[in-house]
């Protein structure tokens, strides 16, 4: 056993606009930045949102509408247009993989509120909720960011467990992580 803190209740003093939280944490739990190839070629980057949940999907629009980012929607993808690149190379997002995305520091600098909604949304996107309705978690191929979300759920005095999970898809083995919360107090 390791002895760490249950609550380190510190919040940040500088606010962001909710559609900026919002397109951020979308674009960290299900947004693709990488590079993009054509023809063997460095092509830019192709920026896209993919999503099923129509709820989803609806709120990830509107963040962006808020934002001025355009957006062509094509089956369960939106691929971004405009301001999307420059915004996300601000925040240090743009490039990166799922394996290789970190959330940015303004977003640990957000007061209570507003990093309660990033939180909502990151886990509306990648996070789970048991059969049973008593365990809540997330799983990521991102060791580094799941550990940045425990960070954050300790601000809330959320305790949880962390622990390497891994996946297998298709008859292969992938590496995950996952934070899991069981206690009903904090579920």
């Amino acid at each position: 056993f390791i002895a760490v803190p249950k609550r380190l209740a510190f919040f940040g003093s500088r606010p962001m606009s909710e559609s900026l939280i919002k397109f951020l944490a979308y674009m960290l739990a299900d947004g693709c930045c990488v590079k993009s190839f054509f023809k063997g070629k460095l092509h830019g980057h192709c920026c896209s949102f993919t999503k099923t949940d129509p709820v989803l999907i609806k709120d990830f629009e509107v963040s962006c509408d808020g934002l001025g980012i355009g957006y062509r929607r094509a089956g369960v993808s939106h691929y971004l247009r405009g301001n999307a690149r420059p915004l996300l190379r601000r925040f240090g997002v743009l490039g990166h993989s799922a394996k290789t995305k970190t959330i940015p520091k303004c977003i640990f600098r957000l007061p209570k509120e507003q990093l309660a909604l990033f939180l909502r949304v990151f886990f509306s996107c990648d996070g789970y909720v048991d059969k049973d309705g008593t365990t809540i978690g997330l799983a990521l191929a991102n060791k580094a960011m799941l550990r940045q979300i425990g960070h954050l759920l300790i601000r809330f005095g959320i305790v949880f467990k962390f622990r390497y999970r891994p996946v297998r898809r298709e008859g292969r083995l992938f590496k995950a992580w996952e934070i899991s919360i069981g206690s009903q107090e904090y579920v």
